[in-house]
Formats: structure tokens, sequence, C-alpha cells
């Protein structure tokens, strides 16, 4: 890139960004504007209120439910850090197998850092160090 010069971002993954996120994000918003309805009707907003917050923190099965899902998803987050993490330190290397008389993919293998493994279970075997990559 020369000094002093931009480059543009293309439009279409801008725009197909923020429709993505907007597609997460507006259902979580109209959830918490309506919670903060005067009435029960998700058809139209009356106005503000806290009463349905009152009617949480002082009803204690709904306190139990929330109190159960704040854990449940505590271990889910553990839980998938744990396994994220593992999978992530285990693609440092990646083993691929073709068949023999497949000439193109050996030669394609072996243009990106393949290192032969021997001959098993009828297939070449080669490993990809994916920890080299730049």
């Amino acid at each position: 890139m020369a000094r002093g010069k931009l480059e543009r971002t293309p439009l279409v993954p801008v725009v197909v960004t923020v429709v993505f996120f907007a597609w997460l994000y507006l259902p979580i918003l109209a959830v918490a504007l309506f919670s903060l309805n005067d009435t029960k009707s998700l058809a139209s907003f009356t106005g503000f209120s806290l009463r349905w917050y009152d009617a949480l923190i002082h009803d204690s099965a709904l306190i139990d439910s929330l109190w159960a899902s704040i854990q449940i998803a505590t271990v889910a987050t553990l839980a998938s850090l744990v396994l994220g993490t593992m999978l992530a330190l285990g693609l440092e290397r990646v083993l691929l197998c073709c068949a023999p008389d497949n000439i193109g993919s050996r030669r394609a293998i072996l243009a990106n850092g393949g290192e032969p493994d021997g001959h098993r279970h009828g297939e070449d075997r080669f490993w990809i160090d994916l920890t080299d990559r730049t």
C-alpha cells in the first residue's frame, strides 16, 4: 500500500456484516425494550414501567429459574472455553491422506508444506504444520 493512500473496503461485505449483526441483536433489543412495557401486550408499547422486574424479584420460582439459567450458562461457557482451547492447540498440525495414484493431490499437499508420513490403509499420509503459516 502506498503511503497516504487508503484502500476502500468493498461495500457488499460491509452491508452483509451490518445486516447479520442487526439480525442477531435487534430481537434482543426488542425483548429488552418490551420488558419495560407497562402492559403485557407485545403488540403495542404503552409506557415505561419496572413492574415486571418487581414481580421477578418477589417471585421465588422465577428467582430459582434465573439462578439455574446462570449456573447452566456458566458451565456451558467454561466447557466451551476448555474445549475451544484444546481444539486450537490440537490444530497445530493436520493429517492429510490421498490415494497413491492421485498425483494432483500429492503435488498440492507437498507444495503446501506437507511432510510424508508413510503409507497406511492404502493411502499416502502427509502432515502439514499450521503454525508456520504467515
